[in-house]
């Protein structure tokens, strides 16, 4: 009997224990208008997604899977260019160079399709 309890308490804890796969997966599936832009050359950020609104600027920055979809717009610009983008937050961050040796933090994305506008 107490054998069955402990397999019981064991089961129990082993369920309990068991967290989702990732956070990424509870991220919606997001399109946009964006600027994939270059501005540290004139004392601004690395390459980012880069979305302005009255309500609200986005910076955001490609995760190491999607940088082959990137590396391909880099060599079509020096600095920027008009996008939509369709990705999914990963639920990181990554610190992005800026001007005057200084970083910033900027939410992760992974990009399922980027298109030239």
């Amino acid at each position: 009997m107490l054998h069955k309890i402990i397999l019981l308490f064991l089961c129990f804890a082993l369920a309990c224990t068991d967290a989702p796969n990732s956070d990424a997966d509870t991220h919606p599936i997001e399109t946009m208008e964006a600027i994939y832009r270059n501005d540290l050359p004139v004392d601004g950020c690395d390459w980012h997604f880069y979305k302005y609104s009255p309500t609200e600027t986005l910076q955001l920055v490609e995760d190491l899977a999607s940088k082959p979809k990137t590396d391909a717009l880099k060599k079509m610009s020096l600095s920027s260019l008009n996008v939509v983008i369709t990705y999914k937050r990963t639920g990181k961050t990554q610190t992005v160079k800026c001007g005057w040796n200084t970083t910033r933090e900027m939410d992760e994305i992974n990009i399922i399709q980027v298109e030239i506008k």
